[in-house]
């Protein structure tokens, strides 16, 4: 069975549409087909965002608007859906509907209004029924607040995430809402969102302040705000890894909202974030092997290096020892000094032909890893 999940907020800037977004982008790439539609006609949230992509933004002229559906529905004498129209096709698997420009329903005040919102209702029941058909899941970005446009779309929905900031204003706020839309025996679940950085690490996943279930949104940092403004996605990562910076970070953010909100299609999340896992962990493990296979070729070159070293240094001792000897013979042949200064000649020229050649054992030293090798010589 599809899941219709609509998105609220008692007030905007709540980061409803930034998780909106990212949900449907990974149930995406877990699988799963998705349908976006942008129902906050006042704002544009997910348009804006979506239109940040190149791909999306050369279709946003030629494709179904939510706004073209309330016209086609309200005024279907002066106004008809170019059936040749369909929704913008923004990744493999994820597809999106925009809001359009105007609001064009204020809600059911009068009788007139009466008929015209239940004629809307049904007619987007049938909508709502085609989706379901074609999509696993319908993600609604609602407008704030709460009118009689957003409590017909709430009448559609399987799940309710309710997005609120983590102050205490936006905490009293959303109990409101909350009160307004429990009689609708939706599965409700309240998301704390935009969560300052300092304080994302140090936040439980649980607080009798909490309304139904409950989900840490997103860390607002740097980070966070740039790739909402241009349009990027956050990837979703798995929830089980030891290093800190996917537990708290917004990749495993991501996942852990799926995770509660999709709960008729956790398996498939939980399959695909074990593959990245998986993925992660092979990859981790071919780069270990090729450390060890660098390191264990620097250890043999080492090897080598170094035995070249003593060799050339048995080779300069020898050379040093055998000019000393050498030139004591040939004064004592030649010249004929005396004994104790013909010994420090030969001394002499013995330390110093040892240290010209050692020139190649200083040359060979340099070559040998000391980083690699200290274990060799200790």
């Amino acid at each position: 069975m599809s899941q219709i999940i609509a998105l609220i907020s008692a007030k905007g800037g709540a980061g409803k549409t930034s998780i909106a977004v990212n949900l449907a982008h990974a149930c995406a790439v877990a699988g799963l087909k998705v349908l976006v539609i942008d129902c906050d006609i006042n704002t544009n949230g997910a348009t804006a965002f979506y239109r940040q992509k190149e791909d999306v933004r050369s279709q946003l002229n030629n494709c179904i608007t939510f706004q073209e559906i309330l016209y086609n529905v309200l005024y279907p004498e002066i106004y008809k859906i170019d059936t040749e129209k369909i929704p913008v096709v923004v990744e493999e698997n994820l597809e999106f509907i925009p809001g359009g420009k105007y609001l064009v329903y204020g809600g059911a005040d009068n009788e007139d209004k009466k008929e015209q919102y239940e004629k809307l209702k049904t007619k987007l029941a049938e909508y709502i029924a085609e989706w379901v058909e074609n999509y696993d899941i319908l993600i609604m970005d609602q407008g704030a607040g709460y009118n009689s446009l957003i409590e017909m779309m709430l009448s559609f929905a399987t799940e309710i995430l309710i997005v609120r900031e983590p102050d205490r204003i936006s905490l009293g706020l959303a109990q409101d809402l909350f009160e307004r839309v429990r009689k609708t025996s939706k599965h409700i679940i309240s998301c704390v969102n935009k969560i300052p950085a300092e304080k994302y690490n140090s936040i439980k996943d649980s607080s009798e302040e909490d309304i139904l279930v409950k989900c840490i949104g997103f860390k607002y940092d740097y980070d966070f705000t740039r790739q909402t403004e241009e349009g990027e996605n956050i990837e979703p990562m798995p929830v089980s890894w030891e290093s800190g910076k996917w537990k708290k970070g917004n990749e495993s953010a991501l996942s852990r909202i799926a995770l509660t909100v999709f709960k008729e299609y956790k398996n498939i999340i939980n399959d695909y974030l074990q593959n990245i896992e998986d993925e992660q962990k092979q990859r981790e493990q071919r780069e270990q092997e090729e450390r060890e296979r660098i390191e264990q070729e620097r250890m043999e070159q080492g090897k080598i290096e170094a035995k070249r070293f003593l060799k050339l240094c048995g080779i300069a001792v020898l050379g040093g020892v055998l000019s000393g000897i050498i030139f004591y013979y040939i004064q004592a042949a030649t010249l004929k000094l005396t004994t104790g200064i013909a010994i420090t000649l030969s001394i002499l020229i013995g330390i110093i032909m040892m240290a010209l050649s050692g020139i190649p054992a200083m040359i060979q030293l340099k070559k040998i890893p000391y980083d690699e090798f200290d274990d060799e010589f200790e």
